[in-house]
């Protein structure tokens, strides 16, 4: 980089660089640096550089997104400019999901217990859980990002209905719902079915952690962290069993990547299915 010419570019803009800079920032790397001219506790500035000759630069307090280019002689391709203008897109698309956590995150904090006599919970069978708020006639359910931090909400509804908070991350979004004292897991889609397994285990005196992956296509990113974290850890997928099986398929899905995984699907009939039934927690309610 052209140290001369980046500060020039920079001062040009009203800005100016902290004593400390680091101008060798690899390819596809996004460096986040303080605004000396406001509170220097700030990280506002940021550049990302995407070939060693092109950088964008913005600044998250003003939504300021620009680019640099350091020798104007290369010859770019459009192709280039287009993968800047997607890059400036997912760089910002992910600011506002960082805001729209930490919103989320006051919002949860401010909220009461649930409701014991919910009528999703009554609907279901199962009791409430400590980390379960309520906001109006909704249950609020947190789904935690790999760093313990809220990134997103589900929604439940008294009808059972659910959403998820527009705007936010939900990718890799889990809700450990207990931590045993061993490396053994079982990672489920629902949170009502989660409630389910995890009074069975306590019942049984099992110990376990039991993961609520919300749908079954993120539970792969759940147990690839935890594989991560555990090479050696028991991981065990209680999928629902569909009728169109999309419980089942990504489960093996999983498998095909951790061969260790091991698949439970609880043992309903054709009819069962038909009439709607499906996971655990149907499995065990029907039981009774």
């Amino acid at each position: 980089m052209n140290i001369s010419k980046f500060n020039n570019f920079i001062l040009s803009h009203g800005y100016n660089l902290p004593n400390n800079f680091n101008y060798n920032l690899g390819i596809n790397l996004l460096l986040r640096f303080a605004d000396t001219n406001k509170n220097n506790q700030n990280k506002n500035l940021w550049i990302k550089n995407i070939n060693n000759n092109i950088y964008v630069f913005g600044d998250w307090s003003t939504g300021l997104k620009i680019n640099y280019i350091d020798d104007i002689n290369q010859n770019i391709e459009s192709s280039q400019y287009n993968y800047i203008e997607m890059q400036k897109a997912q760089i910002e698309k992910e600011e506002m999901q960082k805001i729209k956590s930490e919103n989320l995150h006051i919002l949860y904090d401010m909220l009461p217990l649930a409701d014991t006599n919910h009528p999703y919970l009554i609907k279901k069978n199962i009791s409430n859980h400590e980390l379960i708020r309520q906001k109006d006639n909704m249950l609020v359910i947190p789904c935690y990002c790999f760093k313990g931090k809220i990134q997103t909400i589900q929604y439940i509804f008294n009808d059972g209905s659910k959403r998820f908070a527009n705007g936010a991350k939900f990718k890799g979004s889990w809700l450990p719902l207990n931590k045993s004292s061993c490396k053994s897991f079982i990672f489920c889609e629902g949170f009502a079915t989660g409630m389910s397994i995890m009074r069975e285990i306590i019942k049984n005196k099992i110990d376990v952690t039991v993961i609520v992956c919300f749908n079954s296509s993120n539970i792969i990113n759940i147990v690839k962290f935890i594989d991560y974290q555990f090479n050696d850890a028991e991981l065990n997928i209680y999928a629902d069993n569909d009728l169109n099986e999309v419980g089942l398929t990504y489960a093996k899905k999983v498998q095909q990547c951790i061969p260790r995984v091991k698949i439970s699907l609880p043992p309903l009939t054709e009819g069962q299915k038909k009439a709607g039934l499906s996971d655990f927690n149907d499995y065990i309610n029907y039981k009774k």
